[in-house]
């Protein structure tokens, strides 16, 4: 981090040159890496083994044995009380995972957030993690306020997501600045509570709007955003209206934003606009939480902060009650709400694909068997009355059948989730939050719903009506404009089990 000049400087092209030139510093390799990364098609993380982990375990203690005693003062201290957090694993390896495994940068990276923890919240931050009672009353209504806020769910390769809306104008922007700066070590560390979050780091989403109030004057701090993170920023995308103010802005973003440049993405446009482009980067841009006008949306974060306040209640830790509880569902989860459409989820798309190929199976299987018995009856009444005329008709489907078919399916359906370990995900009105469900009978009505409706949709769209109509204008090629009737084509095809050239003229002008 200290490789990089942060000081101002007086050229306004300043921004573009730096941008190009640290870009042109990394390999080829790097640069595609990086943007692959940026879209969500690869991963920077290293495969981690048991043999890799406790190396580098073994090399960020060197590396602190290394640091001054100046840098090292919360680390002193928080070694001096009993059971301390500070010397497990899984908070070594947060830091470790945050620098790709870089002993050296995980050091300081883990030295700078004691230190900050300690000036903030004071000496419970040392012993265990920080958690939403170690904010004062004026904090906690400033975060209702949701400026800083989570997506409800992942993007398309599985990270989480946090967009950030700059403070508004007021009196104690000093005051304001270290809550922003409070809210993001607290937002990081919840983000990075998930193992999966910790390796494929997370999406940071800066978003103005013309309705935003810009500051009067500029507050100068001694730390910076991107300094409080303990996970990983994977890709940050800074989203502005096009217009002068707005470009300083951007500016200002680009010099302050230091090591995390190569990953800066800037887009500019308005509302709509924007959201075309964070959906072309696998964001779910219908869970920003801002309208067209630019009024922030508060219901999903005031809910977020009574389920966190739940979580880190004390009596409620290691319960089964706590570990069933899902914050936000994986991508291949399959998530049940009543009243909300949640056909995007990438879980609940592929489901309804396994359901839709499982019936075609079962459709085909009885449709094949149908048609040979429906072939060997009509052959032995031809040749009982002597009939040559005679023609094979689909057996009707009865209420039996369909039974029949939508148990095989469900069972069908339900040993492949068992196969690959699909969890089901039921929401949750009275915590405001996912939980598993592990009933098998309460599963089994979910799927067998499912299964109805696709088999009703399906004979919807077998019943369909299809026609095709053309005119003289279209027709007739050679030029000809007398107004002949005949050269009119009108067809309608309606959908009959019974009438074989209904089913050929179906086939003939059937229109999607």
């Amino acid at each position: 981090m200290d490789v990089f000049d942060d000081d101002p400087k007086d050229d306004p092209k300043y921004v573009d040159t730096l941008l190009s030139s640290e870009l042109l510093r990394l390999s080829l390799k790097d640069r595609n890496d990086i943007q692959e990364e940026i879209h969500g098609v690869h991963c920077l993380a290293p495969e981690e083994t048991p043999e890799l982990l406790e190396q580098t375990l073994r090399n960020l203690d060197l590396e602190l044995e290394k640091l001054p005693p100046d840098e090292t003062k919360a680390y002193q201290r928080s070694q001096r009380i009993p059971n301390t957090y500070v010397n497990t694993l899984e908070f070594r390896l947060r830091f470790l995972r945050c620098e790709l495994l870089d002993a050296k940068k995980a050091a300081k990276r883990m030295m700078f957030f004691l230190n900050t923890a300690l000036e903030f919240f004071g000496e419970s931050a040392l012993e265990r993690p920080i958690r939403l009672s170690d904010f004062k009353k004026e904090e906690l209504k400033y975060m209702r306020k949701g400026r800083i806020q989570m997506l409800p769910f992942r993007d398309r390769s599985g990270r989480r997501a946090v967009v950030i809306f700059p403070r508004e104008n007021n009196d104690k922007q000093e005051t304001v600045s270290k809550v922003m700066l409070k809210l993001a070590m607290y937002f990081s560390w919840t983000v990075g509570n998930n193992v999966e979050n910790q390796r494929k780091g997370v999406v940071v989403i800066v978003w103005y709007d013309r309705s935003f109030f810009l500051p009067i004057r500029p507050v100068v701090n001694k730390y910076k955003l991107h300094e409080m993170l303990t996970v990983r920023c994977c890709a940050l995308h800074c989203c502005t209206p096009d217009s002068p103010v707005y470009r300083f802005r951007r500016a200002v973003m680009t010099m302050k934003v230091s090591h995390l440049r190569m990953k800066l993405r800037i887009h500019v446009g308005n509302t709509v606009e924007l959201s075309y482009i964070l959906n072309g980067y696998g964001l779910r841009t219908d869970t920003i939480p801002i309208t067209f006008s630019g009024t922030l949306k508060t219901p999903s974060m005031r809910q977020w902060m009574r389920l966190q306040a739940f979580l880190e209640e004390p009596f409620y830790q290691n319960t089964e009650e706590t570990k069933s509880i899902i914050e936000c569902p994986y991508n291949n989860d399959i998530v049940i709400r009543q009243g909300t459409s949640i056909l995007a989820h990438p879980g609940n798309a592929t489901f309804r694909a396994l359901i839709a190929i499982k019936f075609d199976e079962i459709e085909r299987i009885h449709n094949s068997s149908s048609d040979t018995t429906a072939t060997t009856a009509t052959s032995r009444k031809s040749q009982c009355h002597g009939n040559s005329n005679s023609y094979k008709k689909k057996p009707q489907k009865t209420k039996d059948n369909n039974k029949l078919t939508t148990r095989v399916v469900v069972k069908q359906v339900m040993d492949e989730m068992l196969k690959t370990k699909r969890r089901v995900l039921n929401w949750n009105d009275a915590l405001g939050c996912w939980k598993v469900l592990t009933d098998e009978s309460q599963i089994y009505v979910k799927v067998e719903y499912l299964v109805r409706e696709h088999r009703i949709t399906v004979a919807a769209r077998a019943n369909r009506q299809w026609n095709q109509s053309s005119t003289s204008i279209f027709c007739n090629s050679s030029g000809n404009s007398s107004g002949n009737s005949s050269s009119n084509k009108t067809t309608i095809c309606c959908g009959s089990d019974g009438d074989s050239d209904s089913d050929k003229m179906k086939d003939n002008y059937r229109l999607r």
